[in-house]
């Protein structure tokens, strides 16, 4: 059965309608592809003609089946017994995943059941685990391998009343009264996510539930990384073999080498790196393939080149050879390497791994939402890490750590810095690295950073930077009522690390992807083109005039 979509760029129409008996070889055929691959590595305990019998005797003889077809062929399904509210099948063939039809097959099955919802779940299948929780399903129940045929530990799901997310109905209309408008999406929540979220309660900025700052102190950047494209923290195996991966992933191209030779020496870092992550989508063979696995697979390729780019991209620039990268050297270690030709002091290294994990995610900002819409359209992971990167060089996102070391070298002198902050309160003008869009309390990751920009300044012997900052710190507060954000004390602390300033918001990129690319992976999995309405200001509708009448 061909299982690819038909028409250029899977363009089919999809449309619903009940399963019939006939079905089952093509249903058995989705069920094999999808399984497959979201679990590489499962045990399959029936093969592919005892999985059609069971459908065709069982599940289309019995229960509740709705079949997703395009060009006249299943491309997904779903199976729900409706006497217990269980969900018992839902697959969507892989090039057919990431375009709503998993999302239309699950609003029948909540319209079948207005009371509620049942169903299970592999733990490792992260991606249906992303799905179903945006959807509105909670985990009430781990259960062991030894519950289901497969082996496999799994999670019992529930969808009540009370847990289903708001339907807001669209309205692609215009409105005939001016609506309320809400510039930069202030307040708006404009979709769900699992991948992290600012407590409340605690003040604390978590991934996958873990708060960032023990991740900062207990944790690898790798480590992190890992969590937020897998959900949970690895085992010692695992994070072994996703180094390795990982690692043996880091080379670029001599294409892109000579690429980058080509780029003007004065262009910045930011521009430099953002080309070169679109050069690597013309060249990353799987480019075309935007299925969930092949995306994953991207993102780490991402992961392991982007800090060779920006090595190469700075050394380029300064007239230097490239320093290729090392397979045995973590994260870190490797960074400074491209950049610098040096591995520093574990103390050194340590400062860098925790400013790579605090920086690695923080829910929707400017950049994440900016993958996130590219993604919806259905494009490929590296337009959307492109677009990311784009957004992140703007001075009111990523590019503030730069603003504040220039800022932090035009003050000099910390007996100067009372009176040139009086000077920007007197003129009304913005002081960078203060306040956040989300922390009205002070940004949690500040006191981790702090803490270890304050190492820099002993190993480095200078606290000229950092006694600056504190006196900023302390004014803007008494004077403003205004926190740090992270920007403030990361700033420093790369420039302390022997960092240039345009490389400050490079070092975030190399981070931030993995945040970017878990938030393009989870909208593509329950995705929707993101389209938002505006309210026209300009002139009526008017005639065109004749040019003698212009």
């Amino acid at each position: 059965m061909a299982l690819a979509p038909a028409g250029p760029g899977g363009a089919a129409e999809v449309t619903l309608r009940p399963g019939r008996a006939a079905d089952a070889p093509a249903l058995a055929a989705i069920h094999r592809a999808a399984r497959a691959q979201a679990l590489p590595r499962l045990r399959e305990p029936w093969d592919e003609a005892s999985v059609a019998a069971w459908l065709r005797h069982v599940l289309l003889a019995r229960h509740r089946v709705r079949v997703a077809e395009a060009a006249g062929r299943p491309v997904a399904y779903l199976g729900l017994d409706e006497a217990e509210a269980m969900v018992l099948h839902l697959y969507v063939a892989p090039p057919w995943q990431g375009r709503g039809i998993g999302r239309r097959l699950m609003e029948e099955a909540k319209a079948a059941c207005p009371g509620g919802l049942a169903l299970h779940v592999f733990q490792r299948n992260l991606s249906a685990r992303r799905f179903y929780e945006r959807q509105g399903f909670r985990a009430a129940e781990r259960r062991p391998a030894s519950a289901n045929e497969e082996g496999e530990p799994d999670i019992h799901y529930v969808l009540t009343p009370d847990d289903r997310p708001d339907e807001r109905r669209e309205r692609m209309s215009e409105a005939t009264q001016k609506p309320e408008i809400y510039k930069g999406l202030v307040g708006v929540y404009a979709d769900v996510s699992s991948i992290s979220k600012v407590m409340p309660e605690t003040n604390s900025l978590t991934y996958r539930g873990y708060a960032v700052q023990d991740l900062a102190e207990n944790c690898s950047f790798e480590e992190v990384a890992y969590l937020l494209w897998e959900g949970e923290l690895p085992t010692a195996a695992q994070l072994a073999a996703f180094r390795e991966e990982t690692a043996s992933q880091r080379e670029i191209t001599p294409a892109l080498h000579r690429v980058i030779r080509e780029f003007p020496k004065d262009a910045h870092p930011m521009d430099s790196i953002r080309t070169a992550v679109s050069f690597m989508g013309l060249e990353d063979p799987e480019t075309g393939d935007v299925s969930e696995a092949a995306q994953y697979r991207k993102a780490k390729r991402l992961f392991a080149k982007i800090p060779t780019a920006i090595g190469a991209t700075y050394r380029a620039a300064k007239g230097l050879d490239p320093v290729a990268p090392n397979p045995a050297h973590s994260f870190a270690e490797n960074v400074f390497n491209l950049v610098q030709g040096r591995v520093p002091e574990p103390e050194v290294l340590k400062a860098f791994d925790v400013s790579m994990i605090l920086y690695a995610e923080h829910t929707f900002n400017a950049s994440t939402y900016t993958a996130r819409l590219v993604t919806s359209t259905g494009a490929d992971m590296h337009g959307a890490i492109t677009a990311g990167i784009a957004a992140l060089k703007g001075p009111l996102h990523g590019g503030a750590n730069e603003a504040v070391m220039h800022m932090l070298k035009e003050i000099g002198d910390p007996a100067v810095a009372k009176e040139w902050l009086q000077s920007r309160f007197d003129h009304r003008a913005l002081v960078m690295g203060f306040g956040h869009r989300v922390y009205k309390s002070g940004d949690s990751r500040v006191p981790t950073m702090k803490k270890y920009a304050e190492k820099m300044a002993e190993v480095v012997g200078d606290r000229t930077w950092m006694e600056i900052s504190r006196i900023l710190a302390a004014e803007m507060l008494e004077k403003k009522n205004i926190h740090p954000n992270l920007d403030f004390p990361a700033g420093p602390a790369y420039h302390l690390m022997g960092f240039e300033i345009p490389l400050f918001t490079p070092l975030f990129v190399a981070s931030r992807v993995t945040g970017w690319s878990a938030h393009v992976l989870e909208q593509q999995a329950d995705n929707r083109l993101i389209r938002p309405l505006s309210w026209y200001t300009g002139k009526e509708q008017r005639p065109v005039p004749a040019m003698a009448a212009r």
